[in-house]
């Protein structure tokens, strides 16, 4: 399955989507990042080889 960096106040409807259609359904894997605590070398950090999605 791919694997998505998304931010961890994404709207309600996208964060059910990503975290139990497209998980389940697809085997998709979600990385929540805090907007207050990200910066550039914490997205480097949490990009895997299978990150389709940022």
């Amino acid at each position: 399955g791919a694997h998505v960096l998304s931010v961890s106040d994404v709207d309600g409807g996208t964060y059910r989507y990503l975290e139990r259609v497209a998980s389940d359904v697809e085997g998709l894997e979600v990385t929540p990042l805090s907007l207050e605590n990200v910066d550039e070398e914490v997205v480097r950090e949490n990009i895997r080889e299978n990150t389709m999605l940022i």
